[in-house]
């Protein structure tokens, strides 16, 4: 039993006593020789011989992981709506749009963790592709009265093989983020930059905000976490933006980390191989979440 670790076995008793089949209660895991708890449904079922004699019974254990996790995100889905729905909204066009990217956010989860994502790589100009997603925030940016800096690299990339959209939702979250915790710094200028080595190449987004605390470093891409400084800055986010980006950089072969100080600026960083993107078949893109 998950809640109690009590041992689940009279459901087998049962069904051999009882002479019926037996379901076992819900919360259960199965405990691996590792320790590790994996969570089941099981069911024992008599069996029979000729005579109508008991002479064993069929038990089937049936992994159930998935299903607990969409449960969860259902669960996660509620608190969170209901908690954005309860905020006091000025218009209700905002409200609208708040809603919109919310439910745009969670799907997007419920894709790539169900694994339906498809990935279709493009032959991409990297260079050209960065000044195209600069200009796609460049307004906002501006009307905010904040710059944004790309200086283009000393070398040249070869056309990358790139699933632009995918990859959109890496770097326009971590504009986004640049443009919306710097908003009250002083140096008003987010910087972006290319790098590459052997074997990957690297976008790099530095802004002049908030920063991120060291308490918080470590939880940072996790589901529905906010650090405790942007809870005050922005009350209208939902924690789900880098969560979705780490899973985007996984689902692809890339990575993405950051370097932080508190109240001086936070650099996010995407990487990802020279080689590209491999093709995966799928039945879903993602939401676009702006």
């Amino acid at each position: 039993d998950e809640l109690s670790d009590r041992a689940l076995s009279e459901f087998v008793t049962k069904s051999l006593t009882d002479k019926q089949t037996q379901r076992l209660a819900d919360k259960a895991v199965l405990v691996r020789p590792d320790g590790q708890k994996l969570p089941v449904s099981a069911s024992a079922a008599p069996l029979f011989d000729r005579d109508g004699l008991i002479i064993g019974c069929a038990v089937v254990i049936r992994d159930v992981s998935r299903e607990r996790e969409v449960d969860k995100m259902k669960t996660e889905f509620i608190s969170i709506t209901s908690h954005q729905m309860r905020t006091p909204l000025s218009t209700i066009d905002i409200g609208k749009s708040r809603m919109i990217k919310l439910v745009n956010s969670m799907l997007n989860i419920s894709r790539i963790e169900a694994g339906r994502l498809k990935i279709e790589p493009e032959a991409t100009d990297i260079i050209a592709w960065i000044k195209a997603e600069i200009k796609e925030v460049e307004q906002v940016a501006l009307q905010n009265k904040l710059n944004i800096s790309f200086t283009e690299p000393n070398f040249t990339l070869p056309a990358v093989p790139l699933d632009q959209g995918l990859w959109q939702q890496v770097i326009q979250n971590f504009l986004s983020k640049a443009i919306q915790y710097s908003i009250a710094s002083k140096e008003r200028l987010t910087t972006v930059a290319l790098s590459k080595d052997d074997a990957n190449f690297t976008i790099s987004v530095k802004d002049s905000g908030i920063g991120i605390p060291k308490a918080d470093q470590s939880k940072i891409f996790q589901k529905f976490y906010r650090a405790e400084n942007a809870l005050h800055s922005d009350t209208d986010g939902t924690g789900i933006g880098l969560y979705v980006t780490r899973m985007v950089a996984d689902l692809v072969g890339g990575k993405i980390w950051f370097e932080s100080e508190e109240n001086k600026g936070t650099t996010f960083y995407a990487s990802l191989p020279l080689a590209g993107m491999s093709k995966k078949h799928g039945d879903r893109r993602l939401e676009i979440v702006k």
